[in-house]
């Protein structure tokens, strides 16, 4: 029911496609994220209802998140001449979700091992349903992590040029966003021994520990650098009160909780309050797109206990929007330091670069001429999905139903 990073990507998507002549339709539920903006954004929804079908064109292209088979929705009503076109945009999208083992399972290099001796069929079918997607044309990957994850945790070979990265909404002109930048330089910036920095997104499982991580480290540093600190947490979360009772411990740094904003007030937000933005995924990229020097944040289920290395957004590269923290990473010198330093000395280089970065490999044309490609490639059918005989549920799954029962 909340409003996401992908809720919002598939939005965009779907308003820009039917721009350009597509008959474009959103399949959700009336009051869910994307189904109660269809009226505003005057798009068709097909609306899920737990009593009834919701039937899909004839025809139609199917763009849905990646997903394990057992967890598309029965209620949709497919024709075998309906394609399905699956978009990873996440790094555990194809990683079962096991009750009482996912923390085994999601953890760096021993988890696919786990996995594979403890459930070996369900790791093959999933293996084959990949393949079977992958064979077909109709497997697409926000960026090189999200495809290296599911690469490497199932161990298959899979095709090349298939990145289709998140999106962000059309951009102003250079000129336009210099003019602002140099604005909030002279009336927000003018104090080199003051920040002023924050958060976006969701405070939830993935992100919590390196959002702690982030603002105890910001913390450490500004201490040592004689710096003062205001730090905005702009969203909410099921780690919203965890968060909060964790940095109340910290006493150097004014942390303002916003909570979750709409567009409007949290653009204003962004402009006159925030100037160094720490976040990942469509949050670092739209906090980008409006010249804000961004730090791109990885993520992780567990505690970061070591340092943490920090980078700018503009040195990814496959269209990284965060990385899952794996041992090697985690083992990576830490560089709060530099970050902080390197803002004080060129704050408007920094965002200015971020922002060509995201036009340059994020804005909303390019990223829809790259889907009407792999649109048109798309061969998968739902009849093909249901002869794989992956929907079952796995045992373990029934099992844990029926004790909770």
């Amino acid at each position: 029911m909340h409003t996401g990073g992908v809720s919002n990507q598939f939005l965009r998507v779907a308003t820009k496609l039917k721009s350009i002549g597509y008959r474009v339709a959103i399949i959700d539920y009336a009051d869910g994220a994307m189904g109660r903006e269809c009226d505003l954004l005057d798009l068709s929804l097909i609306e899920y209802k737990e009593d009834s079908f919701a039937k899909v064109p004839d025809g139609s292209v199917l763009i849905m998140q990646s997903m394990t088979p057992w967890t598309i929705w029965r209620g949709l009503d497919i024709t075998e001449n309906t394609k399905i076109l699956f978009w990873t945009c996440h790094a555990d999208n194809f990683i079962p979700h096991v009750p009482l083992l996912s923390k085994y399972i999601n953890k760096p290099r021993i988890g696919k091992y786990f996995f594979r001796i403890i459930f070996p069929f369900l790791y093959l079918r999933m293996q084959s349903y990949i393949k079977q997607l992958d064979k077909a044309s109709s497997l697409i990957y926000i960026d090189a992590p999200c495809k290296s994850s599911i690469k490497n945790f199932y161990d298959l070979d899979l095709k090349e040029n298939n990145f289709v990265p998140v999106p962000v909404p059309d951009i102003k002109s250079k000129k336009s966003i210099e003019l602002t930048n140099n604005h909030e330089s002279k009336n927000s910036l003018n104090n080199e021994r003051q920040i002023s920095a924050g958060w976006v997104g969701r405070i939830a499982y993935l992100k919590y520990p390196i959002l702690l991580h982030t603002i105890k480290r910001i913390s450490e540093e500004s201490d040592l650098m004689k710096i003062k600190v205001d730090f905005h947490v702009i969203g909410s979360g099921p780690l919203l009160t965890k968060l909060k009772s964790e940095v109340n411990k910290i006493s150097n740094m004014n942390i303002i909780f916003h909570g979750e904003l709409n567009q409007q007030k949290l653009k204003k937000i962004i402009k006159e309050k925030v100037h160094l933005v720490f976040s990942t995924g469509t949050s670092a990229l739209e906090a980008a797109s409006h010249c804000k020097p961004t730090s791109l944040l990885n993520f992780t289920h567990e505690k970061i206990v070591r340092y943490h290395k920090y980078s700018w957004l503009f040195e990814q590269d496959g269209f990284s929007v965060g990385r899952k923290i794996t041992n090697k990473l985690s083992k990576e010198p830490d560089n709060m330091k530099l970050i902080l330093k390197e803002f004080i000395e060129d704050k408007t280089e920094l965002g200015i670069r971020s922002r060509e970065y995201v036009l340059k490999n994020h804005s909303l044309n390019a990223v829809v001429k790259k889907l009407e490609k792999h649109i048109d490639l798309a061969r998968f059918n739902f009849t093909e999905l249901k002869s794989l005989k992956v929907f079952r549920p796995p045992l373990v799954y029934k099992i844990y139903k029926m004790v909770n029962f």
